[in-house]
């Protein structure tokens, strides 16, 4: 993280956060490198908190009680990013967020390695962490049958933003004509298209009380003239 609210507020500080455990806060891009030759410190084994390997103590002690739509949301988004991802399991260290990526390269490796081969790197698949309890996941299991158009663009979207809370999206505005999309369709969904027709409605009576308006004037200026005579 390039400071330390961002740090903060990231989704990989969630399981941390909630079970009081300190975490070594590094902002420098050699911050990284410095780590993974360090390996370990007095003992204690170095890891980055956007490893699968370093939420594992807290899951272990305070496991969660299974959710019933786990196994269902596995399945369907492992289908429906099968382009995009290499597994896909439900966890027990999100709070907040619905799903973050784990065991990925970082952002400034990625970056180092693109100045050394002066070419761009093409994203790997992920490994993607869920939580089944988060409302948007709930949400995704309850539409994903009856509205698979939404449900996909919501799969793809809750992925990108996994992406961008890594810090590894390459080019956000690609996901531009997807949220338009999604924000149609929820503006379809939440009484804004009977707000729209009424409105049109509105339109068309004034439209028709002007016309007939200007019948009346009309036809009133003939008598005017008849009198003069």
């Amino acid at each position: 993280a390039p400071n330390r609210e961002m740090a903060l507020g990231s989704p990989y500080m969630e399981t941390f956060k909630k079970n009081g455990t300190e975490v070594l806060l590094l902002y420098q891009p050699i911050d990284e490198f410095v780590m993974k030759n360090l390996m370990e410190f007095n003992g204690r084994k170095l890891l980055s908190v956007e490893s699968s390997e370093a939420s594992k103590e807290h899951d272990d002690k305070k496991e969660l009680p299974k959710s019933p739509i786990g196994d269902d949301l596995v399945q369907y988004l492992s289908n429906a990013l099968a382009s995009k991802v290499s597994s896909v399991s439900v966890t027990n260290r999100l709070v907040d967020s619905p799903a973050v990526i784990v065991d990925h390269d970082s952002a400034h490796y990625r970056k180092m390695m693109q100045m050394m081969e002066q070419k761009k790197m093409a994203l790997p698949k992920q490994k993607l962490e869920i939580n089944p309890h988060h409302p948007i996941m709930k949400q995704l299991h309850s539409v994903q049958g009856g509205q698979p158009e939404i449900a996909q663009l919501v799969a793809e979207q809750i992925f990108d933003n996994a992406l961008i809370a890594a810090d590894v999206l390459d080019n956000p505005r690609s996901m531009l004509p997807r949220l338009n999309t999604i924000l149609k369709k929820c503006m379809e969904g939440g009484g804004a298209t009977a707000a729209t027709e009424e409105d049109d409605k509105v339109e068309a009576a004034t439209s028709e009380s002007s016309g007939e308006d200007t019948a009346s004037a009309e036809d009133t200026e003939p008598k005017a003239e008849e009198q003069k005579a």
